[in-house]
């Protein structure tokens, strides 16, 4: 029995919440440095893709040029 989508959707909107909490005291990090911050490579496959597409849409974080993320919530 696979995932429904509303479950897949809440675990990338939990996840993406984390990738926020990991940008908080640096504010703009690489996507490794962003990945590397929040343990990535201990989450399911392709979990840290997903969640940083998620925060992207709803409008948490901002992809900036070079590949470095920020939080969108506290522009300037």
């Amino acid at each position: 029995m696979g995932d429904s989508p509303a479950h897949d959707d809440a675990i990338a909107a939990a996840e993406a919440r984390r990738l926020l909490r990991a940008l908080a005291p640096f504010g703009i990090l690489s996507r490794e440095a962003l990945a590397h911050e929040c343990h990535a490579a201990d989450w399911h496959q392709g979990g840290f893709s997903a969640a940083l597409s998620a925060g992207i849409r709803a409008g948490l974080i901002e992809e900036l040029p070079g590949g470095f993320y920020r939080d969108a919530r506290h522009r300037t």
